[in-house]
């Protein structure tokens, strides 16, 4: 397939430059198709796609971006065409500001010129994003459907900015794609990764419930102290803490009442 994102990162890597690309759309509309296809039109190799492939910044993701330090470390010249964080909203969600490892992600995506020519998120919309990331976006591509073309086709909208930090675009240039390019075992190692992916978050969540709800909660009775205390250390998210306290509230509602606030 020929890409114009790939085309755009080629450009940028022979002039040693860096720029950070959103890919938006609704879900189902083809942003990781049209990523994972260009990157391959760039690796000609998948596993070379996958080994930039990420959702969570877990382990593994630390661990390709030490080995591309210690590349550049050995030579000069090094640089990779770019990494590709799917689902961006999941990771860096706007509301996980306290998170430490989003504080570390955005102090990579700081020195990450080093080592990368481009930073590309996927989302639904830059909104979901953290404010960081969100307000350095120099090419953004919106992945849509055309009616004039068939359901298996999408058009993809590489855009600027009119000025750099303005929040308005301008098409520079339209492709259309066929979602029938990605291979079916390439479409099934993806929709595995994803699900691999929601179970760890499921399981995550399950962990901190049971967490909180023994830090905070002793006999049926509520410990006010230890759970203000968990909650400053920043491990817990707003939706968790709606949930647990509605959970909870009778129990609130009598400790504040023999307390008389």
């Amino acid at each position: 397939m020929k890409s114009y994102l790939a085309m755009l990162l080629k450009r940028i890597h022979k002039e040693g430059s860096f720029e950070s690309i959103f890919v938006l759309g609704p879900q189902g509309r083809g942003k990781t198709t049209y990523v994972t296809l260009s990157l391959y039109a760039l690796y000609k190799d998948w596993d070379e796609v996958f080994n930039r492939y990420f959702i969570m910044l877990d382990d593994s993701a630390i661990k390709y971006l030490d080995e591309l330090v210690d590349k550049r470390i050995e030579d000069k010249n090094f640089k990779d065409y770019a990494i590709f964080i799917d689902d961006a909203g999941v990771p860096l969600q706007r509301y996980k500001w306290h998170d430490p490892l989003n504080q570390w992600l955005g102090d990579v995506y700081t020195l990450s010129r080093a080592i990368l020519s481009g930073f590309i998120l996927a989302t639904l919309q830059p909104e979901d994003i953290l404010k960081f990331f969100r307000t350095k976006i120099t090419y953004r591509i919106e992945v849509e459907l055309d009616p004039r073309l068939p359901s298996y086709k999408r058009v993809a909208k590489i855009q600027t900015p009119y000025s750099y930090g303005v929040d308005k675009y301008k098409t520079v240039y339209e492709e259309v794609f066929d979602l029938r390019m990605l291979p079916n075992h390439i479409r099934d190692r993806l929709e595995d990764i994803k699900l691999r992916t929601l179970k760890k978050i499921m399981s995550q969540r399950k962990r901190m419930s049971e967490e909180v709800e023994k830090i905070s909660v002793e006999g049926g009775q509520l410990n006010l102290e230890k759970l203000k205390m968990y909650l400053s250390k920043g491990k817990y998210d707003y939706d968790r803490l709606i949930v647990r306290t509605l959970k909870y509230l009778p129990i609130i509602k009598k400790t504040l009442e023999e307390i008389e606030i």
